[in-house]
Order: structure tokens, then C-alpha cells, then sequence
């Protein structure tokens, strides 16, 4: 467990990177990685960021309309052997067509 004290000089880009790479499997305690159980939570919006690895995420929202923007801006992300359980959930909403 980490903790960070804001301050005045609060600079959140920089707390977002450190957050996320201590959670990363970059780095090692013991030599062992990180245990990653970093969530970002939007409340008021009813959304969950997941950072997982490098180079993943999930995000979930209670309502698939409020991530929908990110389905049809970021399609090209979403790996392969996710995408149709994806596209389904999209689908009533003018998912993208192939």
C-alpha cells in the first residue's frame, strides 16, 4: 500500500504516473510484482478505470452509453479475444459496423 500526501504543490499528472507505475509489474517488492489493485472510480458518473498492466485497461460505467464515446473513438484498442462479448454490449447503441 502506498500513500501520497497532497499538497499545495499537488501536480496531478505526476501522482497519476507514479500511481501507475507502482502498480505496474515494473515495479518489484522482493522481486516479486506488484500486487496491481489500482481503480480509478468516477462516482458521479458511475465509471471504473483499471489499469491491469502496461499496456492495458478495462473500463466499465454502470450505463454502456457513458463509455460509448470511448468504444467508438478507441475501437482499434480493444484486443481481439474481447472484442465480440465488446461489440455486443455496443451493439443497440450504433456500434460500429464492419
Amino acid at each position: 500500500m502506498f500513500y501520497w500526501r497532497l499538497t499545495s504543490s499537488f501536480r496531478p499528472r505526476v501522482l497519476f504516473k507514479e500511481m501507475l507505475y507502482y502498480s505496474s509489474e515494473k515495479y518489484t517488492v522482493l522481486d516479486k510484482p506488484a500486487d496491481n489493485g489500482l481503480f480509478f472510480v468516477d462516482c458521479k458518473n458511475h465509471v471504473i478505470y483499471h489499469p491491469y498492466d502496461e499496456g492495458g485497461a478495462d473500463v466499465t460505467a454502470l450505463d454502456a452509453r457513458t463509455i460509448f464515446y470511448l468504444y467508438r473513438e478507441l475501437n482499434d484498442w480493444i484486443l481481439n479475444f474481447d472484442r465480440e462479448r465488446i461489440d455486443q454490449v455496443f451493439k443497440g447503441l450504433g456500434g460500429l459496423t464492419r
